[in-house]
């Protein structure tokens, strides 16, 4: 992750993605999120509020960090532009209010993830595209 290449690139996307993502449902701690999410980012930013909503509620994600199926990335513009593609396998997870009372649950599901990602001092997802996928 800390080289500015296609292999640095496809291992922020797996941070991002996978440990990151269900760090920042199980913590609320949204520092790091933020620092590698564009501004533009539609899905960076519903994570942001959806994170921001647990909170106010007092709720938390318990859940377990997606396994990587498969992953690949490619160079569009050598030293600044990457796409990344993780497929994962996100297990199911319980939500929690502040008392540890679960007030929800999510079925375990798999998820093919695109990034565009870009090199700005560090790695920014500039966009991420989240689909459902069967089997």
């Amino acid at each position: 992750m800390s080289t500015n290449d296609e292999a640095g690139a496809l291992a922020a996307a797996q941070y991002f993605g996978v440990d990151l993502y269900a760090y920042v449902f199980a913590t609320g701690d949204l520092a790091e999120w933020r620092a590698m999410s564009d501004p533009a980012c539609g899905f960076c930013n519903g994570v942001i509020q959806n994170v921001e909503q647990m909170q106010a509620t007092g709720e938390l994600d318990r859940g377990q960090v997606a396994l990587v199926e498969s992953a690949y990335g490619s160079t569009i513009t050598e030293g600044s532009r990457y796409t990344a593609t993780i497929v994962v396998q996100q297990p199911a997870s319980t939500v929690e209010d502040a008392s540890g009372t679960v007030t929800g649950q999510r079925e375990a599901q798999r998820y093919e993830l695109y990034f565009a990602i870009a090199w700005q001092d560090g790695w920014r997802m500039l966009a991420v595209d989240a689909t459902a996928v069967e089997g």
